[in-house]
């Protein structure tokens, strides 16, 4: 069975592994080498605890759309955004 995740499962704290997707399908994938995701899913959690989903929800997506932009321009990690 395949389910869909909202984006504060997609780590599981418990056991500090990725559960979600793309490879929602697959094998939980262990996240020791990788601190900063358990971290961010942290203080994803408590932003959504503190102003609720909807809140969480909107600045996620205002965050991925700026990066959209950014990737869709080419510009590598670092250079500075100008709109």
């Amino acid at each position: 069975m395949v389910r869909l995740l909202p984006d504060h499962t997609y780590v599981c704290l418990r056991h500090n592994t990725w559960i979600g997707p793309p490879d929602i399908d697959q094998p939980a994938v262990d996240l020791a080498q990788l601190p900063e995701v358990v971290d961010a899913q942290r203080r994803h959690l408590r932003i959504m605890q503190r102003y609720g989903w909807e809140a969480t929800y909107d600045a996620v997506l205002s965050a991925l759309m700026i990066c959209a932009h950014i990737w869709a321009d080419g510009r590598l990690p670092g250079e500075t955004f100008r709109s």
